[in-house]
């Protein structure tokens, strides 16, 4: 059986050099980030994004033909895996009366899609090309299935008679938890939309091939 050998304690190297891997003292192996978590699958050209800026939504709970405020449309056949890595969201202005909402993901396998369609961006080139998925941007998802798995992200809450607030931008690190496999759709929706709100929200992916 093969020894792997590792070096306690920090090295200082040069460009080029052979080194050996990094033990704290405990004997574990050593891991890092080399540079930003996502850079990697951003520079190879897999990451692509959907954002939407001061939008009035349509109350969401994954109903089929629905309206949500987001969504990717992985086709069937399409031989690759949208993989979440983020979302985020937040009240761009404030409900003008009372009321409670939670924003979901929501997530299962679709008929194909008609309607009103965009085209995601790439997020190395800032270009609206290359993706295999269909997004949905605050329309509705025609001829879709239900969707029955959803994934809790933000309450919002506001109460006229206290004259205040309570939210905050939420950005998940979704982290490939929620997958928009080839035949299914994943949507951001509101559960319920208090009088004069309106959003910005973004939903980014990997393409990664099956």
């Amino acid at each position: 059986m093969a020894t792997i050998q590792t070096q306690v304690g920090p090295q200082i190297l040069q460009n080029g050099a052979t080194i050996t891997a990094r033990a704290e003292r405990t004997g574990g192996t050593v891991v890092q980030d080399a540079h930003g978590r996502y850079q990697e699958a951003i520079y190879q050209g897999n990451v692509y994004s959907l954002s939407i800026a001061a939008a009035s939504p349509t109350v969401f709970s994954g109903g089929a033909g629905g309206t949500p405020t987001l969504g990717i449309w992985n086709p069937s056949g399409s031989g690759k895996n949208c993989v979440l890595l983020a979302v985020g969201v937040a009240i761009h202005a404030s409900g003008s009366g009372a009321g409670q909402a939670v924003v979901q993901l929501w997530a299962g396998p679709t008929a194909a899609l008609s309607g009103t369609m965009v085209t995601p961006v790439n997020a190395l080139t800032y270009a609206a090309s290359g993706s295999i998925a269909r997004g949905i941007s605050n329309a509705a998802a025609t001829n879709s299935t239900a969707l029955t798995n959803n994934f809790p992200l933000k309450e919002y809450y506001w109460a006229t008679a206290a004259g205040a607030y309570g939210t905050a931008p939420a950005i998940v690190d979704v982290a490939g938890l929620v997958f928009a496999s080839p035949g299914t759709l994943v949507a951001l929706g509101i559960t319920n939309v208090p009088t004069s709100v309106t959003l910005d929200a973004f939903l980014m992916w990997e393409e990664v091939t099956q």
